[in-house]
């Protein structure tokens, strides 16, 4: 191999993986856990908990096949490799891409299921019902359109991963581009979405504009709904950074994608990852609170007041 080990960015972005990887998977089982706790609640479980759990299980796909490329060849320069493990890698990059557009999918999903959850439509349909179901609609028809489009941009399907075999690709610039940019609307149009519900909230309008701020800039323990939309506020800043480094580095995509390229599988592992983790955190804080709570439960049960005497509500400490 030519290529120096210094050359060789896989050791690093294997951490980043697994830890972005774990942090994902310990988000969903906690969210699980939550709703468990929840006895008596007719509807515990709903679309959005598997939603939620989908999206996991297409990251865990998502991290096997990643740490699989890393220790095939992706991190070390392309020139670097060998025909078979150009190809090998190249064909699970192509299963990257897939995995990646089908988790943000889901995770957009649960997060538009979550607002049904808070704003439910049996109560009333309304414009709010509509637009949600206009945006699930979107949201499916972008994952259509990244499917059809990554698998049809290459006559045969195998020049994606065999550059040097018969046909041809299209542009893979304006795939990513064209990929990049309606998922940062879709992501603009779930981030405003429930801001005019907030404006209808009895309240006067220094609190609703108070609301609305922390809202957008996803003050995410203030609610349920505020943690939802801060990881929208996330993913729409990863969708960012991913969109700038294609357009800053279209010639390494096409050139050194194993190495140079590698920072857009930042980006990409950034986006899945911190949606997957953020559309658990309305359930993992309803569980600190109700652990708070159990905690502080236990402590009142251990101790008592020593009584009328006291004026500062001294307690004995029962615990030992």
């Amino acid at each position: 191999m030519t290529g120096s080990a210094r050359d060789d960015r896989a050791p690093v972005f294997r951490i980043y993986v697994i830890i972005l990887g774990s942090a994902a998977i310990l988000a969903t089982a906690l969210r699980f856990w939550s709703r468990m706790l929840a006895q008596g609640h007719w509807h515990r479980f709903w679309w959005d908990d598997w939603t939620a759990l989908a999206a996991t299980f297409v990251l865990v796909g998502q991290l096997i096949i990643t740490v699989i490329a890393l220790s095939n060849g992706l991190g070390r320069h392309l020139w670097a490799l060998r025909q078979d493990e150009s190809i090998l890698v190249g064909q699970l990059i192509f299963a990257i891409y897939f995995s990646y557009s089908i988790a943000l999918t889901f995770s957009k999903a649960s997060v538009l299921l979550l607002m049904s959850r808070i704003f439910p439509s049996y109560t009333k349909w309304d414009w709010f019902s509509l637009v949600i179901w206009i945006t699930h609609s979107l949201n499916l028809a972008w994952l259509i359109g990244v499917l059809l489009g990554t698998l049809f941009i290459c006559n045969p399907i195998t020049r994606h991963w065999d550059p040097t075999g018969p046909g041809r690709c299209g542009s893979t610039d304006a795939l990513y581009i064209g990929s990049a940019i309606p998922g940062v609307v879709i992501d603009l149009i779930i981030l405003t979405l429930p801001l005019p519900k907030i404006w209808h909230i009895h309240a006067s309008r220094s609190r609703r504009i108070a609301v609305t701020l922390v809202f957008v800039l996803g003050y995410w323990y203030v609610s349920a709904l505020l943690a939802a939309l801060l990881t929208i506020f996330s993913v729409i800043v990863a969708s960012l950074g991913r969109l700038i480094t294609i357009l800053t580095s279209s010639y390494v995509l096409r050139t050194d994608i194993t190495h140079d390229g590698l920072d857009i599988f930042y980006w990409t592992w950034a986006e899945t990852s911190v949606a997957v983790i953020g559309i658990s955190l309305p359930a993992i804080l309803h569980l600190h609170q109700r652990l708070k709570l159990k905690l502080q439960t236990l402590h009142s049960v251990n101790t008592f007041p020593l009584g009328p005497w006291s004026r500062h509500g001294d307690s004995i400490n029962l615990s030992g």
